[in-house]
């Protein structure tokens, strides 16, 4: 196969991927994953790729070493795919602050560690709710990683979320993860989930 050929082919895999996301259904590693709705802190709901699970409290603190590591954290079967999230109910957000806040993030990140690769930064206000994201690309001790760091106001308060794989998985995971993102939705005060 020649390199116009490999294009042509990726990108009708591409389309294809963009086609079955919108219908909850994506194709994700040659199989068709179905997303469910997974609630949180009693305050949020995404749609999440069946299969993802907490990932158990050791192995978490293995991770993430830091103190402040994510509330909650869903890995994927393989064990390769990283979902957190960490509702902040006592830090105000508002949806006029999102692009502050993301760039805030961003700059935050980079300073901490610049030899990370950014790419892009966006605030999407056509979901459910506005959301604040960016990606970029760092080093671990397997691998080079792909990351997207996402923000956005549940009940006027800070959800800061990120969702990574192995950089090598980025084509396979990038529209799941924004497909993810998109579907935040905050749930009716006093529901339990």
């Amino acid at each position: 196969m020649n390199h116009t050929e490999e294009g042509i082919v990726s990108e009708r895999l591409k389309a294809q991927r963009q086609k079955t996301l919108r219908s909850g259904v994506a194709l994700i590693d040659g199989r068709s994953v179905t997303f469910t709705k997974m609630e949180f802190e009693a305050a949020f709901s995404i749609l999440v790729p069946a299969g993802f699970n907490a990932m158990d409290k050791q192995a978490a603190h293995l991770k993430y070493m830091s103190a402040s590591r994510p509330k909650i954290v869903l890995v994927d079967p393989s064990d390769t795919v990283n979902l957190t999230f960490t509702y902040f109910p006592d830090e105000p957000l508002k949806d006029e602050d999102i692009d502050d806040t993301t760039e805030y993030y961003r700059e935050l990140i980079r300073k901490s560690r610049p030899g990370n690769l950014f790419y892009h930064m966006k605030i999407v206000r056509t979901g459910k709710l506005p959301t604040g994201d960016f990606a970029y690309r760092s080093k671990a001790l397997d691998g080079d990683m792909y990351n997207e760091v996402f923000i956005a106001p549940v009940h006027g308060c800070l959800l800061y979320g990120s969702m990574n794989c192995f950089y090598a998985q980025r084509d396979t995971w990038e529209k799941p993860f924004e497909y993810m993102i998109n579907s935040i939705e905050e749930l009716k005060p006093g529901r339990r989930g």
